[in-house]
């Protein structure tokens, strides 16, 4: 088995050349609007753990935390430039999270980075009276727990995070993929996904012994610590019936939530153009800004 989960491991870490080569086009013709500044700071020493601030002039602003996706493997803090761009023009704040990535360190690493960039973000000098998150595909995995943790200190504590003292007023999770557990699913081949896929993922995220590991008992999958009562700020899942990989963690997000009497909202685009994470990758076309109008305003509710 250990032979086989050396070749899933290689074609997982992969995909991270994989997507760089589909986004080296878009990421290069990319032109930011005049009206935005665009600030860089390091809240650490690895290249990776780096924050962008995206300010106009109006520096009261409400601020929105982005954390990007790219399956835990690829991105860094520029890699959701553009939305964030488009978000701050929308009348808010925008500071995006770089973090560490899965070889190199397990899970509970990344978050360790998102809580520490969190606590870095504070002390600058903008407005975080007010404070929302948004993450996307594997970021909007992270957001969720990110603001789990952020919410109940004493399963942060029990876990090892120390989480800075923050209040997140609504969180956004764009084309998520909150069930690790079994998000190694392969369509089309149930055996490989069984036995190799998703146990091989696990380990990837949680390590070796994922099995005894607290994180991956406590977090895995968002039923096991989202319940009627909340301990999440108000939520909303963007998702697509053209988000063929994905498309089905939200649905069974969505209809757990339900199940519960979990108050939330759900907006799943039927547009042919709507493929993952549209909304982030293409802001600027018709179908994304249609969709980040409906985040700024969840967003401008609370």
């Amino acid at each position: 088995m250990n032979m086989f989960y050396c070749v899933f491991k290689k074609v997982f870490l992969g995909l991270g050349d994989k997507f760089f080569k589909f986004d080296k086009p878009r990421l290069e013709s990319q032109i930011y609007p005049k009206e935005v500044k665009i600030s860089s700071f390091s809240y650490g020493n690895d290249t990776f753990q780096k924050i962008n601030l995206f300010q106009t002039k109006d520096d009261n602003k409400p601020l929105i935390i982005d954390i990007h996706g790219g399956a835990w493997v690829y991105g860094d803090v520029n890699l959701n430039n553009q939305f964030c761009n488009y978000m701050c023009l929308k009348g808010f704040n925008v500071a995006s999270i770089g973090y560490r990535l899965i070889d190199d360190v397990l899970l509970k690493d990344i978050l360790d980075d998102i809580f520490n960039a969190i606590k870095f973000i504070l002390k600058l000098p903008i407005n975080t009276k007010k404070i929302y998150l948004t993450g996307d595909s594997a970021g909007g995995h992270l957001a969720l727990v990110t603001a789990k943790l952020l919410k109940d200190k004493e399963l942060a504590m029990r876990l090892g995070f120390d989480t800075p003292d923050i209040e997140i007023s609504a969180l956004c999770i764009n084309h998520p993929v909150p069930y690790t557990d079994i998000a190694g699913k392969i369509h089309g081949h149930k055996l490989i996904t069984k036995l190799i896929a998703e146990p091989g993922l696990k380990r990837i995220l949680y390590g070796k012994k994922y099995k005894d590991d607290l994180l991956f008992k406590e977090l895995a999958n968002p039923t096991l610590y989202i319940n009627k009562d909340g301990d999440i700020p108000p939520l909303l899942i963007i998702s697509s019936i053209k988000d063929i990989n994905y498309y089905y963690q939200s649905e069974i997000l969505n209809n757990y939530l339900k199940s519960i009497d979990f108050s939330h909202e759900y907006y799943c685009e039927k547009d042919e153009n709507g493929i993952h994470v549209y909304n982030i990758i293409y802001p600027e076309s018709e179908l994304g800004d249609k969709t980040n109008e409906i985040i700024s305003k969840f967003f401008k509710k609370y």
